[in-house]
């Protein structure tokens, strides 16, 4: 009857130690998950912190550029302004043609501005999709392994009630016979 005590008892010790363990593996795998989301979140945000100061330097050379186009459409207007008296029909139409050029240049740099605008942008929604992806990759995985996880420790429990309830019995039986044992003498 002690052996049968003692096997109980180390029984229950060793299903203390197996529950310890999962639980140690369970938050060593959660800690390497979140470590990784982590990561990935930091990989996100320098790539867009990168993104943002490219679209900012671009801006800069463009506006750069057209305050260039500007002042150099300013100082041909005052060339033409000291000849105006002399030819000024010529210099109207001189004038009008320069007026269209810089209109034209500025759309054209509005233009490219709004395209590189509109690729960084998709720039950074894809990054942002991508970063996404990775997170919800990573949810799944850990979803997944505490499901395993939860699968193997039900399975260990109803082995270890069947093991229980076996043990149980067979006590049962040794009290019957110990105790039909003892009657007889």
């Amino acid at each position: 009857m002690k052996k049968i005590g003692k096997a109980f008892e180390e029984a229950k010790q060793e299903r203390a130690r197996f529950n310890e363990l999962k639980n140690k593996q369970t938050m060593i795998i959660e800690q390497a998950i979140i470590g990784k989301i982590n990561d990935e979140r930091a990989v996100f945000d320098n790539m867009e912190k990168r993104l943002t100061t490219q679209i900012k330097q671009q801006y800069e050379n463009l506006k750069a550029e057209i305050n260039r186009d500007v002042k150099d459409s300013i100082d041909n207007i005052d060339t033409l302004k000291s000849g105006l008296e002399n030819d000024l029909p010529k210099y109207q139409e001189a004038l009008n043609m320069l007026k269209l050029k810089r209109e034209k240049a500025k759309c054209e740099l509005s233009k490219k501005i709004k395209e590189e605008i509109m690729k960084l942008n998709g720039s950074v929604e894809r990054g942002k999709k991508d970063a996404d992806e990775s997170e919800e990759a990573l949810l799944e995985i850990l979803k997944d392994v505490f499901t395993k996880l939860r699968n193997e420790l039900e399975a260990e429990r109803n082995e270890r009630i069947s093991t229980e309830d076996t043990l149980l019995t067979l006590l049962e039986q040794t009290c019957t016979k110990l105790t039909s044992s003892f009657n007889q003498l």
